[in-house]
């Protein structure tokens, strides 16, 4: 019987960035990517076929690297990295798509769609929760520092 009252899920600990739905849903694309590689010509395997594995392998590898950042920032600016990474392994798989390296369109496409729109909400997340850090909290470049002519140091701010 329904109350009308939505269902909480509960929280699970992040302990390992294998723990995000975002590495897990990109994880299994590099894996099916690694294997897709192999139907390239042997022409390509040093080519388009090695940039593409590249591309895959950067999308979990970066997201691991932000994941174990302290500073907010700079986990925010790996996972924009890994971001643009999944751009990359779109259109190599595209292109590899219209060269003819594949039989059909890539049925990853929609599993990279769903990755770009998950990575796009995380990030959309992390810049609202930049914005309301407390100052005290924040990183201070020397255009924060007051310009009015007061002897304050930047120790002192």
């Amino acid at each position: 019987m329904s109350t009308g009252i939505p269902e909480v899920k509960p929280t699970r600990k992040l302990e390992t960035a294998e723990d995000l739905d975002i590495w897990q849903k990109v994880h299994s694309i590099t894996l099916e990517v690694m294997k897709s590689v192999k139907a390239y010509p042997i022409s390509e395997w040093s080519g388009l076929a090695q940039r593409t594995k590249n591309a895959a392998l950067d999308v979990p590898v970066l997201i691991e690297r932000g994941f174990k950042k302290r500073n907010f920032r700079e986990k925010m600016e790996f996972y924009i990295k890994a971001a643009e990474a999944l751009d990359e392994l779109k259109y190599l798989l595209k292109m590899a798509d219209q060269l003819g390296y594949t039989k059909k369109t890539n049925p990853l496409y929609p599993q990279i769609e769903e990755s770009a729109a998950m990575f796009t909400g995380l990030i959309k997340a992390m810049e609202k929760r930049t914005a309301t850090q407390p100052v005290r909290n924040r990183e201070f470049s020397r255009e924060d520092l007051p310009h009015d002519g007061s002897q304050e140091s930047a120790a002192e701010v």
